[in-house]
């Protein structure tokens, strides 16, 4: 906290007189010196109150207005607007990686529940519903017993029994985010690998039918349209990374937002919603313009900002699938943000490293849950 002070100007005015020393000179201003000494203390006094009573009006207003998160904001967490979300959608169940596992949260009441035990030898990195809201597929990272090798595989469960969707294949090999076709008979994902020494990055299809992978184009995050027809996808160069929106096959690319645009640096997951007209996509701002969130407490009055551990600060943008500028839609400064649609598309989970939001369109938010962490999240009925 910076504070400025006001230095008095002290001058002497002859016409106030004259005060006799002892040994019979004479002191000009002697009268006035007192005077600032008495004024000084006093506008010490009155500065010490005011502080005092701005303090605990900030407090009182904090423990008041703060809402359900103000306890967790005094603990230097974002400040979020509390006020209830227009239209909030509060059904369904939400997958969320977290501590490693999975676990699964019902919106309606905030309850959790771990659903998928990774620790201690691995740690689930994304998880998705497959269309009938009963199964799913989710992407781990772990040792098998006896090995060094870190293995990354996809999985599916229903919840009874799991088996491997997708194989490890080697050094250096990862696969992540899977994403289902509407009609539940293919995944895409992501994947990267080791070819000729050089570490590549590409989305893959997979025929549930035959169990056969086909790569479909260059890019990573992939996510399907729930009509089937259209693939979201990122793909990263040396300028940057760009938001791309093809045909389900990769073909006829579109790009939403170009790499090295000066507005948008890093890229994460691209969700389209369920009408299909809009991709909501969590990005960093260029250095200078990300601001830090305000906490909620006294402090703020004094422009205490809040210290950040992980680089640059990540905030959701909507980008129309028929092009256009990015609108900002949140002011969370959090942490390598997921994103996923409410079933009906009136609202945003967003999962970070402070914790899970409920956001509308209008980006007006509600924290559903004060313990974050990093991955891949979905929402079904």
């Amino acid at each position: 906290m910076s504070r400025r002070r006001r230095a008095a100007s002290r001058r002497r005015d002859p016409s106030l007189g004259e005060i006799k020393t002892r040994s019979g000179h004479m002191r000009h201003g002697a009268p006035v010196a007192r005077r600032r000494r008495t004024s000084a203390v006093l506008l010490a006094s009155g500065a010490a109150l005011v502080f005092v009573i701005a303090a605990l009006l900030a407090l009182f207003l904090s423990g008041v207005l703060a809402g359900p998160a103000g306890q967790a904001n005094r603990t230097g967490l974002a400040m979020v607007d509390e006020r209830t979300t227009s239209g909030t959608d509060l059904g369904g169940r939400l997958l969320l990686p977290l501590d490693g596992d999975l676990w699964l949260m019902t919106v309606s009441d905030r309850r959790t529940e771990r659903v998928i035990r990774a620790q201690p030898s691995g740690t689930v990195s994304s998880a998705r519903w497959a269309p009938d809201g009963k199964s799913m597929a989710y992407a781990l990272n772990h040792f098998r017993p006896g090995e060094t090798l870190v293995k990354s595989e996809i999985y599916f469960t229903d919840f009874s029994s799991d088996r491997v969707l997708v194989e490890h294949r080697g050094l250096g090999s990862a696969v992540e985010l899977p994403a289902w076709t509407p009609d539940g008979r293919a995944l895409y994902f992501g994947a990267s690998g080791l070819e000729d020494g050089r570490r590549v990055q590409h989305i893959e299809k997979l025929d549930l039918s035959v169990g056969t992978r086909a790569r479909i184009t260059e890019g990573v995050l992939p996510d399907v349209s729930a009509d089937g027809t259209r693939l979201a996808f990122v793909r990263s160069g040396l300028d940057g990374d760009s938001l791309l929106l093809s045909h389900s096959d990769g073909q006829s690319p579109d790009v939403l937002i170009p790499a090295g645009n000066g507005r948008l640096r890093l890229l994460d997951a691209p969700r389209l919603s369920p009408n299909g007209r809009v991709v909501a996509i969590p990005a960093t701002l260029p250095p200078g313009q990300a601001r830090a969130p305000a906490p909620a407490d006294w402090l703020n009055l004094f422009g205490i900002s809040v210290a950040f551990a992980h680089g640059d600060p990540w905030d959701v943008f909507l980008v129309s699938t028929d092009g256009g500028e990015p609108r900002r839609l949140t002011h969370l400064s959090e942490d390598e943000m997921s994103v996923a649609w409410s079933p009906d598309g009136t609202q945003l989970a967003i999962y970070a490293s402070r914790g899970v939001y409920l956001v509308d369109l209008q980006g007006r938010t509600t924290t559903l849950q004060n313990r974050g962490g990093y991955g891949g999240i979905d929402w079904s009925r």
